[in-house]
Formats: C-alpha cells, structure tokens, sequence
C-alpha cells in the first residue's frame, strides 16, 4: 500500500487561556475656593483601558480612570471636582506569547473620595480580567492518496475567526436651550452611549445609537434653582473594513470619554437667555466574525488486510465569540432617621458601588455588594439643600450568564420616588455584558503508517452482536468492509449484523 495524507490549512482560533489582576488609582486635587469641610454627594469612577500588550507569561495592561465628585459646602452650593489617575497590572496568563491577541475589562469594584485640609483625595480599586487568543492556520487532512481502496470519515470543522476589527473617534459638540432660564452653571453631568445591532455592508459596519447626557444645573448663586436637564443625542457612523460582508453580524461598542458641559452666554445683547453646551469623544467599534467551515479527516482504514495504522491527533478552537447583556434593577426603600429634617423636594438620587463582587457559574451570575446611596434634598419651600447617605448590601441575579465570562458591569442613572416625607424609593439599573467565548475540540487524523503485519481478517459470512453504542463505522473499521456496503446488508441496524465477506474460495 503506498500514499500519502492530503492536507489543507484551515484557519482557526484557539483560547490559549485567561487571566485576572487588581489595580489601583489614586490621585489628589484641591478644590475650589479653599472650601473645606465639604460633605460628599456623589463619586464616580469610569475605567479607559489603553495599552494592552500580551507578553510571555501574561498580559501586560494600562488605563486612566476618570473620577468625578459632587460636594455640598458648608454654605449649601453644590460644585463638582474632576481627576484623572493611572492604572497598570499584570494578569498571568502561563500560555501566552507575543504576538498572541487579548482581550480585556476593566470593572470598578470600589471608589472613593475624601476630604482633607481643602483636598480631595481619590481612590478606585479595579478589577482586570482577561482572555488570550491565537490565530493559526491548522495543517489538517482532508484525505488520503493511495493505491489501496480506502474508507474514509471526514468531519465538517466549523470555527469562528475575527472577520473584520474596527474603531474610530467622533469629537461632538452640541447646544440646547435650557430647561429653566435661572440654571447658570452646570454642577454635575454623566453620559451613557447605547448602540443598535449594526448595519453591515461589504466594506463596512454602521454603528448607530445614542448617547444619553443628565446634567445637574444650578443658579448662579449656587442655592436656589437646582434641577436636572437630560438630553438624547443620535449617533450614526460607518467603521469600515475589509472583513465586513453583508449578512455577516457585528458586535459594537460605544463609550463616552472627556465628557464637558457648560452653560454659555452668547455674546449677542439682542439674546441674553444661556444655552447648555454638551461636549464629548464618542469612541465607536465594531468587530464581526465568520465560520471557516472544512471538511477534514476525521478516521479512515482501507478496505483490505493491508498493514495500516492512523496516527489521530486533538484540535481545539473557539467554536462561538459571542456578546450578551442584561440589565436587572436594583430598588432600595431609603427611611431618614429619626431626628432628620424630612423630605421637601429631592433634587437627586446618586448611587456607587462602596464594594462589588461577581459570583456564580456557567447555570447563571450573582452581583453582590454595597451601593452607597446620596439623597440631595430640600425640607421644604426654597430651603438649603440636604444631604442623606446610606450604604445597603444588595444581591442581583443574572440567569444564564456565566460569572467568569463578564466583561463589563456598569451602574446607570439612578431614578428616584419621595414616597413620604421620612421615605424615599431609588432605583438603580445594573447592566452586565458578557463575552461568551465556547471552545469545541475534535480528533483528526494527522498520519499514518503503512508499517507491520497484515490485519487478520475472518472470511466468509458471520453474524456479529455489536457492544452497546458501537456504530456500524465501528464495526466496518474492525472488518475492513466499507460503511455503505455494512449498511446495505443490514438495513435495519439490528443485532446480529450479517457480515459477509468475499474473500478466497467464497
């Protein structure tokens, strides 16, 4: 018997392994004016990652948080303080080299700010999660050449490989009219991008969405008008590359980054009502994936005694790269304490994880911690503004999500209800994404040898009682007879099978 093993190369991507770390970031500011003895409302922490470069041995990332705090003076006006501060980790990855690809999230699992001698001090804790993944071109089988009739089984190998990647930034800068004529500046904003399933042509992915902005305004003497104004401005961009088709889905990101609003005057004395002036990055990406599908050898054995013997080998990949979301909302029941100046008017509900752990497993996920809970409010009339904090452990579910798939966890605008003057109701919504990356694994043929003794094969018609689960590709390959001609005798597939061989003198 002489031939040889036909092999194709088929591109897949393999899940060489995954990998977490802490970080954190700190950084201090003055505030303004020399204020002192503030009492802290709200502090936010939002995660940028930047560099991400996969090393032997792990992977190596760096990132900003943008922090964010509004205080309360002693006089009762409400101002806001912005920083920035780095963060660099390294999460062990044994499996990793250079050249491989990661990806990583960053999650805010603690922040917090604090006052001292006319400073404000920040703190994040961040938690790094990530996944390596390699791109190859497999040398598998896809038959064999012989002088000899061969039986052979090919398998069809369906992985997923990254198709197409793209990103780009959008500066916008956008002016509205003002929700009461009295708001003169802008003490507080935050802004929450959602993006549509993407629209994808050859060439080209089109991200659309919107970007969500809640400012809190104030008068210009800081206690007397206070309220919200939210507005809702549509995106839409096209992120091309040569990997997008039509018909083929993309997953799309969006995030807000260096987000600034003011109240501004204009200049022209024939109009003198403000304008609030909203400004941002939009950082918009796109990534789409296609199945390489081929058909690969999978077993063979010939069709005679001839020596032959299959050297089999295991190929993994990713087999599905998926994103998933969901959004479950926290409500907490808020009661002053006895002794507290009740609730007049509530002008704003501010919540941040104190603590944040995820649990759980593949069934579903867990979001466990401490939320800490401002609530500003007046006691009544046009009085000075108040401040109630209170931390509550909460627990959010998450069926079908698995825990150590989750990539990004992010805290919305919190609602809030005066349900009396003692008691107030605030929702907080908590979406979680999920990248779901399933791996597959199937056994090849990766050679063979045509060295030693002839199979000793029976002649003749015999009955066979199959061992339980034993399938007629099975049977054929112990007799040498091919799986049609097996199938053929025994169109029923019923123990015994007739195995009947034309052989010397038969």
């Amino acid at each position: 018997m002489a031939g040889k093993l036909c092999k194709e190369n088929i591109p897949v991507e393999r899940l060489v392994g995954r990998g977490s770390a802490q970080a954190t970031a700190e950084t201090s500011v003055m505030l303004s004016g020399g204020d002192r003895n503030v009492a802290l409302v709200s502090c936010r922490a939002l995660p940028a990652l930047g560099a991400v470069e996969v090393q032997t041995g792990g992977v190596a990332a760096q990132g900003t948080v943008e922090f964010s705090a509004l205080y309360l003076t002693q006089e009762g006006a409400l101002f806001s303080r912005e920083a920035q501060a780095n963060f660099s980790a390294v999460m062990q990855v044994e499996e990793a080299a250079p050249r491989m690809r990661a990806r990583v999230r960053a999650t805010i699992e603690r922040v917090e700010a604090e006052e001292k001698d006319g400073r404000l001090d920040f703190a994040a804790e961040i938690r790094l999660e990530g996944v390596v993944v390699e791109a190859a071109a497999e040398a598998l089988g896809t038959g064999i050449e012989s002088e000899t009739p061969m039986a052979e089984r090919r398998a069809r190998l369906w992985a997923r490989v990254r198709a197409a990647q793209g990103e780009t930034r959008l500066a916008v800068s956008e002016t509205f009219p003002l929700a009461d004529p009295a708001f003169a500046r802008v003490v507080y904003a935050e802004a929450h991008a959602q993006t549509d399933p993407a629209k994808v042509r050859d060439g080209a992915a089109e991200v659309s969405g919107a970007v969500t902005v809640d400012c809190l305004l104030s008068g210009a003497e800081g206690a007397q008008a206070v309220g919200w104004q939210r507005e809702t401005i549509p995106f839409s961009q096209e992120i091309q590359a040569e990997g997008f088709r039509e018909g083929r889905a993309a997953q799309t990101g969006a995030s807000v980054r260096g987000l600034r609003c003011e109240v501004v005057f204009p200049r022209d004395e024939e109009e003198q009502e403000g304008r609030l002036r909203v400004e941002y990055v939009l950082e918009l990406s796109a990534e789409a994936g296609e199945e390489a599908g081929a058909e690969v050898l999978a077993d063979a054995y010939p069709l005679s005694d001839a020596p032959f013997q299959a050297e089999r080998e295991s190929v993994r990949f990713i087999r599905a790269d998926e994103r998933e979301e969901q959004t479950q909302t926290l409500q907490l029941e808020i009661e002053l304490p006895a002794g507290q100046a009740g609730f007049g008017e509530i002008v704003g509900a501010f919540a941040a994880p104190a603590a944040l752990d995820i649990v759980g497993g593949e069934e579903g996920t867990v979001v466990e911690g401490l939320l800490r809970v401002s609530l500003l409010y007046r006691a009544g009339g046009e009085g000075e503004l108040r401040l109630y904090t209170q931390e509550a452990p909460f627990a959010l579910e998450y069926p079908g999500l698995n825990s150590t798939q989750v990539r990004e966890a992010e805290l919305g605008a919190a609602a809030f209800e005066r349900v009396s003057p003692t008691q107030a109701q605030v929702r907080v919504p908590l979406r979680l994404q999920t990248q779901r990356v399933d791996t597959a694994e199937m056994e090849v043929i990766s050679g063979f040898s045509e060295e030693g003794e002839a199979a000793a094969l029976p002649t003749g018609a015999i009955l066979y009682y199959p061992d339980p689960g034993e399938t007629l590709w099975e049977v054929g390959k112990r007799y040498r007879i091919a799986e049609e001609e097996l199938r053929a005798r025994n169109p029923e597939e019923k123990a015994p099978l007739l195995i009947y061989r034309r052989l010397t003198g038969f």
